[in-house]
């Protein structure tokens, strides 16, 4: 029963910081943000974001109350499954047109200053971006699982299979965009207008990325150590606090984004009805 609660409620702050705490402050934001370029119109452009976040918050509840009426602990793989899909769709409004032409207002009014704008040609070297020990952290970590794993795997098709390709996959993911970051730092030109189309400054991107690969690791260890000691019913509160952690980041980001920069929408945007 504890387990139950404390999930219910570390799920309602899911429900309640994504879908309409976050996006509520960033369209007040925004909002007062494009008047000082003397757009008065953004709450208008932004409505059809408000409404599909409302929408969300209304299922994101429906899917609580199947939580509390069904047995969670009855099948823990179908909850995990659907906090998943739920958290998926509770950033599909991102896509939005008026918010994509707000993220790229954003990006276009970013300072001209220079800093950024063309990398100088460096040497590429990983060890001058992160410290050999948050190497070593991330590698050691990602030993120390498969070391646990492979043994268990008995050689067959089966979910154990299914985890271990997942877990070596996103290492492998993150693994390929450190060495594309140190590539355009490498050969240059990847700043402001160049051909970096995800993180502006790679010399940023590679630490969060070593990060990324660390905190990937930790979260299976986590998992395994729960499963170890049969403690399932805290899976979900783990993965649902995970998630709500990165969209927290993730939305941290674009609001200091407003903060610093004005944004007008200028562009012919779609009116959300």
């Amino acid at each position: 029963m504890f387990y139950s609660t404390l999930f219910y409620l570390v799920f309602i702050s899911q429900i309640v910081l994504i879908s309409f705490y976050f996006p509520r402050k960033l369209v007040k934001l925004a909002s007062q943000r494009a008047a000082t370029n003397g757009t008065h119109d953004i709450d208008k452009k932004l409505m059809g974001y408000t409404r599909v976040n409302h929408l969300i918050v209304v299922l994101g509840l429906g899917l609580l109350g199947a939580f509390i009426f069904f047995d969670m602990a009855e099948s823990v793989t179908a909850v995990l499954a659907s906090i998943g899909v739920y958290f998926l769709l509770q950033l599909s409004p991102l896509a939005i047109p008026a918010v994509r032409q707000l993220m790229a207002d954003l990006k276009a009014s970013r300072p001209q200053n220079g800093e950024h704008q063309e990398l100088p040609h460096e040497s590429g070297n990983l060890f001058d971006y992160v410290s050999p020990l948050q190497i070593g952290i991330a590698l050691g970590l990602s030993l120390i699982w498969l070391v646990i794993k492979l043994p268990e795997w008995n050689g067959e098709m089966n979910t154990q299979l299914l985890n271990i390709g997942i877990f070596a996959g996103g290492h492998l993911f993150v693994a390929v965009l450190v060495a594309r970051n140190l590539r355009m730092l490498k050969h240059g030109g990847a700043g402001q207008n160049g051909g970096n189309k995800g993180i502006e400054d790679p010399r940023l991107a590679i630490p969060l990325l070593i990060y990324v690969s660390i905190g990937l690791s930790i979260y299976s260890l986590v998992k395994q150590f729960l499963l170890d000691l049969d403690l399932h019913q805290i899976r979900p509160i783990m993965m649902s606090f995970t998630l709500l952690l990165l969209a927290t980041l993730a939305f941290d980001r674009l609001i200091r984004d407003l903060w610093q920069r004005p944004v007008s929408l200028a562009a012919d945007t779609p009116r959300q009805s």
